[in-house]
């Protein structure tokens, strides 16, 4: 990938209705924040930079260990800038200063599958100064719209819905459009990207759109985090990326009995995840399917055999110890009837679904947010 990936974090630390800011909202037991991450190191970024706000002492910390230890991974350059004064939503290029490499800017609370390499491709061939990458986005006008000629009306459309093209808070700066930002936010004390474009626009310099039709949500209250949610079971690409490099494939299931899930607790010792819960499952071997391995994963871990497991959903995670990671996961419903044996020394324990915490291995909080409302994010 040619261009360097800022995902812009910063602002004023806004926080949506809770104790979180915007970026660390979780969709599908995942925060914002992260998704835009792996979209970055799925698109084949070599270089990152993320911007954070002062206000936001939580998500400076995500940032200097998950994010860290997920770039790491994959050997990945992270820079993380503190943003202490909120310069704008184009400020924070000036954080990207000194290189002459584009550099493609995507917000951190913003939930898309706009495919990035192929963005970086699009400007790069065009060699123009700015490209924003724009879609239709339905809108619901609160009026009737009246259609008319010469004084006769030919139409009346209640409330009708109208695709508006906008932009969709993906943008590729060339490196001159990205050194004139520090000057320019220097003048009039910040800097909006509609700010720097008009600038751009203003010295004839080259803007250019990506017109995509990628699944994109601005996740900004309540009710957009549900569709949020929702959007991601519809759109499978949310949850897989075509990271090129080694992919390590496991299986897990959802082993629920009423409002209650089967979890077992690693040990101390585990590389992964130590002493945290988790849903029962393993690594998927050559030759074999999801489907076979979660079969074998159950018989060898619980005894278990015969059940009827159904696809939950698969995605794509970024591991420290093992790098790229395709989780396929399954349910089942177990009977009254049905013995559950810790046959490898296990530590088994029934929890209640909706009962998550930080004490909780990661990929068991985003397999468990699938249950429920498919795609509305479960009972987490």
């Amino acid at each position: 990938m040619n261009a360097q990936i800022l995902i812009n974090a910063g602002g004023a630390g806004t926080r949506m209705g809770g104790d979180r800011p915007k970026p660390l909202v979780t969709i599908g037991g995942v925060p914002l924040v992260e998704r835009n991450l792996l979209a970055a190191l799925g698109a084949g970024a070599q270089a990152l930079i993320l911007v954070v706000p002062a206000a936001a002492p939580d998500l400076r910390a995500w940032a200097e260990g998950r994010a860290t230890r997920l770039c790491a991974a994959l050997g990945v350059t992270l820079q993380i800038h503190v943003e202490w004064v909120p310069g704008g939503t184009g400020g924070c290029l000036s954080f990207a200063g000194g290189t002459r490499r584009p550099v493609l800017m995507i917000y951190a609370d913003n939930l898309t599958g706009l495919d990035l390499a192929a963005f970086d491709r699009a400007h790069e061939a065009t060699g123009a100064d700015v490209t924003v990458a724009v879609h239709d986005e339905p809108f619901t006008l609160s009026f009737g719209r009246v259609r008319q000629e010469a004084g006769r009306l030919t139409g009346y459309d209640e409330k009708p819905t109208l695709p508006i093209t906008i932009a969709s808070g993906a943008y590729l700066f060339d490196g001159d459009a990205v050194s004139a930002v520090e000057p320019a936010r220097a003048a009039a004390g910040r800097l909006d990207v509609p700010d720097l474009i008009r600038l751009r626009l203003a010295t004839g310099r080259d803007v250019r759109t990506f017109m995509h039709t990628a699944a994109w949500i601005d996740v900004n209250d309540a009710a957009a985090r549900l569709r949020a949610e929702r959007l991601l079971g519809q759109r499978p690409e949310l949850e897989r990326w075509a990271r090129i490099g080694p992919l390590t494939e496991v299986c897990g299931a959802v082993l629920t009995r009423g409002d209650e899930v089967l979890l077992e607790r690693r040990p101390e010792t585990a590389k992964l995840y130590p002493a945290a819960w988790d849903t029962p499952g393993g690594k998927i071997e050559p030759g074999e399917s999801p489907e076979v391995c979660i079969a074998r994963e159950l018989q060898e871990e619980l005894g278990l055999h015969g059940l009827t497991l159904s696809a939950l959903v698969t995605f794509d995670d970024v591991e420290p110890r093992r790098g790229w990671v395709r989780h396929h996961v399954f349910r089942a419903e177990l009977g009254p009837d049905v013995s559950v044996a810790a046959r490898e020394g296990q530590t088994l324990a029934w929890h209640p679904v909706g009962a998550t915490g930080a004490e909780w291995a990661l990929p068991a909080v985003r397999s468990l947010a699938y249950l429920g409302d498919p795609g509305a994010g479960g009972r987490l």
